[in-house]
Formats: structure tokens, sequence, C-alpha cells
């Protein structure tokens, strides 16, 4: 993973301390401030280009990695802010003629500072809980108050040192006493024993019909260099063997039916299909509808949210698709996130011009960076109630 945004990294580290020097020259003159400001710059890039070299997934290094992530965006934040206060101060002359500038300027610094420090520190274990309604005319009676308790994106690799969050995370839902469980993908980072500190845990998840999941773009480990394919095959396998060990239903392009008295639901479970070229494309819609009727109200589990538009909208009558992966990238303030910029999809409930909808969750885990602000990890009690008229 570093690998690939080693030299993004590198030019966010080296840029500011560059700007900072080119507009306050003068001040820095003392060889000790060259030193404050270029080292800790130039010494992040050499360790980040260190880890990248034969980058290793195990338990300690990914915990190691994720240290130094933690250091490498506080000290890139507080180099862009610096990198503009200096240019600002220099453009406008404000710290020459505004003696409160520099003031005003630390402030803003330290101030930004301690949210990113929250952000790590409270915001990956800041469960929410977050209740909505499902109105549709294809809802039978007897499903009237369904509830789903749905979860996304575990990443259990990163949590790894969080059984007590995983635990809470378990209680809370058994607590919602759902009909159904619903995990949306991306249960691993990297590797199939990252489930198991976490099987008995995990086992304990209750509901009337069940723990029904599907899988996510890192749950085919894509992202780890296995010695052959066979042994990657080998592992994938073991993924889903160790899920369906919890006792979770586990549909790999493949459907459940619900059943209460004469009604009937049917869950829809795909593999993932991303948009984007290093993400897996296995979702098969056809056959996973496979023995549907079209008078069903089908639920359609999809890790990715693209996928909805690319497959579903206006080529199916899927009323409602519930997705994840997107994290709304661990930031979001108020209704915008970074998200946005590569999602049409990225947290919420969305619906098309065809009345289609799609429920987007921003997941409980994170990989790589354990950061999250705004983004909380969030446990989603949706509850399905039929309309007359729609």
């Amino acid at each position: 993973m570093i690998t690939r945004i080693l030299p993004f990294l590198i030019c966010l580290l080296l840029f500011p301390p560059v700007i900072i020097w080119a507009c306050w020259k003068k001040k820095l003159e003392k060889r000790c401030w060259k030193f404050a400001l270029f080292i800790p710059a130039l010494a992040c890039s050499l360790w980040l280009a260190a880890l990248s070299i034969n980058e290793s997934y195990s338990t300690t290094a990914d915990h190691v990695k994720q240290l130094t992530m933690v250091f490498t965006i506080c000290l890139i934040t507080v180099g862009i802010l610096l990198a503009l206060i200096a240019g600002i101060g220099r453009w406008c002359r404000l710290d020459r003629h505004f003696k409160p500038f520099l003031t005003i300027s630390l402030l803003i610094v330290l101030t930004v500072l301690g949210t990113l420090i929250y952000g790590f520190a409270i915001g990956p274990t800041r469960l929410q809980i977050r209740h909505a309604r499902y109105s549709h005319s294809r809802i039978p009676p007897q499903f009237e108050n369904y509830k789903i308790a749905f979860f996304s994106d575990l990443h259990l690799g990163t949590l790894i040192h969080q059984k007590d969050f995983v635990d809470r995370i378990v209680n809370e839902i058994n607590r919602q006493k759902a009909d159904m469980v619903v995990f949306g993908g991306d249960i691993v980072n990297y590797r199939a024993n990252e489930l198991e500190p976490f099987a008995p845990l995990l086992r304990q998840i209750r509901a009337t019909d069940g723990v029904v999941a599907i899988l996510g773009n890192h749950d085919y480990l894509d992202y780890f260099q296995f010695p052959s394919d066979k042994a990657k095959r080998a592992e994938q396998d073991e993924v889903v063997r160790q899920m369906q060990a919890f006792g979770w239903t586990v549909l790999l392009n493949e459907n459940k039916v619900i059943e209460r008295g004469n009604d009937r639901i049917v869950v829809i479970g795909t593999e993932n299909s991303g948009n984007r070229p290093n993400f897996p494309k296995r979702a098969k819609l056809g056959q996973a509808s496979q023995g549907i009727s079209d008078s069903d109200f089908q639920i359609l589990l999809q890790h990715d949210p693209s996928y909805w538009r690319d497959s579903v909208v206006g080529q199916t009558d899927i009323p409602l698709t519930l997705s994840g992966h997107t994290h709304a990238m661990q930031l979001q303030m108020g209704n915008w996130s970074p998200a946005k910029w590569f999602y049409k999809e990225w947290s919420g409930f969305y619906m098309s011009d065809s009345r289609q909808v799609i429920f987007v969750s921003p997941g409980i885990g994170e990989v790589f960076v354990p950061f999250r602000l705004g983004a909380w990890p969030e446990l989603d009690i949706i509850t399905l109630h039929h309309a007359s008229n729609r």
C-alpha cells in the first residue's frame, strides 16, 4: 500500500518546507532553523521509502505502518498549514503589519493538530447507531417492521489491538434484536489469519434469520503477494470458510429467500465489482437472481456502490441495494467528504430517477490509517415498511 502512494506522500512532505523557506528565508537564517524545517520531512520520507522496499503485511509490520502514517499525516498537515501561513503573511505583509498574525496562526495550527489527534485517538471507536425507515409497495405485509442490522468494512487487521471495540459492536448488534444481520464485505485487510482472534466474538452475533454476508475487494486478498495463484485461491477459500464457521451465510453470486408465513423477500448477494482497474470484477447478477419471481421484494448486497449505477439502475427492478466500501474516506464535515470526488453515492440513502434506492454505509473499521473524523464508525438499523402506494 505504501509503495503505491510513496511519490505522492514524499511530494506532500517536502513541498511545504520549500515554500516556508522561500517565504521566511530571512527569519530562518540560523542553521538550527534550517535543520528543524527540513530534517523531519526528509527523515519521514526516507523511513517511508524503507518501509516500501519488500513491504511486509504481518500484524507487527501493519502496526508499524499505521503509526508511521499517523505521524506522516500530522507532519504533512502542519507543513501545509505553515506553508499557507507563510505565503499569506508574505503576500499580504501581515507578518510585518499585523502583530497578532503569528499568534493567531499558531492557534490555528494547534487547533487543527488537536482535531487530527482526536480523529486518530477517539474517532475510530466512536460508534454511531443510525436508524432508518424504508418503505416500498412490494414489501409483503408479513414483513412490516422487519428490522435489518447492517454493518460493513470491519477490516479486522486494523482492529487487532481493539478486541474490546469489536466486542462492543457485537453486543450492540445483538441489543437491536434484528430480524436479519447483513455484513457488506471487507472483513479483512490482507490475510485470512486476521479472522482467527475475532472468531469467538463474531460467532456470538444473533438474529432471527441469521447473518448474511458478502465479500469486499480486500477479501480477495489482492493486496498481499502470495507465492502462487494456488496459494492465493486457497487462502481466499479460507476467508469464506471461516465466515461460514461463524454461522454466517456467505452469498457468492447467490440469493437467500426469507419467509414469513406465505410471504417472502429475497436477499441477493453479488461478489465485488469495482469501477477501478485494481478492484475485482466478479459480480454475476443474472446468476445471483436465478429462481426469483418478479413479484418478490429484492434486496441486493454489493460491496462497491459504483455497481449500482453501472448495472442496477434502469437495468433491473431491484428496489433496494445495500453497499459499503467508501468509508466516506474516513473524513466528513457536514454533507461534504472527499469521497464525493470518487463516488456519486458515498454515505446514506440515494434514489435514482427510476425510484430505485441504494444505502451506503461508511463502515466500521479502517484500512492503513486508523483515523475517522465526522465519518464515524456506524451500525445501521433499517426497518422495512409496506407502502400501499409508492
